[in-house]
């Protein structure tokens, strides 16, 4: 495995013991967009909508709507802050706000300048990272980071149903077709990139991780899961682990150069995936 070989000094070394196997998918970079210069430094989510189309959500205020295909835009939610972003079966947005004094999760359907968002829960633990996803059934998971908890929510009363406890404090997650979480830790060090939890929020498997690096997630509709692994120089590594094969996406992308700046990862298909970094939009394709 000369992938292997060649990067042993990145990788845990548990990476032999999970039996993933190199499988290189051809990726390559198709094109990239500049997110509006006067957003930079505020991204904070990134998500797929249907028609080849990301939500962009800003710390700052306000979502921009971008359409890969011809570069068009729309803005929306100016006064709302941005932490974090899923979505319904239906379309609807759903929100986490950045607020440390009152977090709330909100939900609102697309409709351009007259968009209105309405708070659905509020987040008792307040002064956190949260990571928002959604299930098959469209229930909302909230991962809270420094609780070691990820909480379910009902998405058209806000009720809250139960709350995961688990192990991996959690950073980034993402529900699987499965009902298995994926989700990364918030520590940095030698941690697992991706670990996947039960419902029960016990540990069924882990993939490798890059020393004192944040990791970003997404799933797609074939519960692939995405790895964006940054390391303290600002740069970046994504990786597809598909069962037990893995998958180079791209190797040490030129991102943001400060080691606070976000990135966040959004699945098109599973043969397209978008990253977002505090000023670009990177579009990788699978030939």
């Amino acid at each position: 495995m000369i992938w292997l070989q060649q990067r042993q000094e990145d990788v845990l070394p548990t990476f032999k013991d999970i039996g993933l196997k190199e499988n290189t998918g051809e990726w390559h970079l198709d094109k990239t967009i500049a997110l509006p210069t006067d957003k930079a430094e505020w991204m904070k989510a990134c998500i797929a909508l249907p028609g080849r189309r990301v939500a962009v959500g800003y710390r700052s205020g306000s979502i921009d709507i971008i359409d890969i295909e011809n570069d068009l835009r729309e803005r929306i939610l100016d006064q709302l802050k941005i932490r974090s972003l899923a979505q319904l079966s239906d379309g609807t947005l759903v929100i986490c706000n950045d607020d440390v004094k009152s977090v709330k999760i909100y939900t609102c359907t697309l409709g351009g300048k007259h968009t209105v968002a309405k708070p659905l829960y509020t987040v008792r633990q307040s002064g956190t990272h949260r990571s928002l996803s959604v299930d098959a059934e469209d229930n909302i998971y909230l991962g809270l980071r420094g609780f070691k908890q990820i909480e379910v929510v009902k998405p058209i009363s806000g009720a809250l149903t139960k709350t995961i406890k688990t192990a991996v404090d959690p950073w980034s997650i993402a529900v699987m077709r499965t009902g298995n979480i994926a989700i990364t830790n918030s520590l940095r060090g030698t941690e697992d990139a991706v670990c996947v939890l039960t419902q029960g929020g016990d540990i069924v498997s882990r993939m490798p991780g890059v020393k004192d690096a944040r990791q970003f997630i997404a799933v797609d509709s074939k519960d692939s899961i995405y790895a964006a692994i940054k390391a303290k120089n600002g740069m970046v590594k994504i990786r597809k682990y598909s069962g037990h094969d893995v998958e180079v996406v791209t190797e040490n992308v030129e991102s943001v150069t400060k080691r606070r700046d976000w990135i966040q990862l959004a699945c098109l298909s599973p043969n397209e995936l978008v990253m977002c970094d505090a000023k670009s939009m990177f579009v990788f394709k699978q030939y």
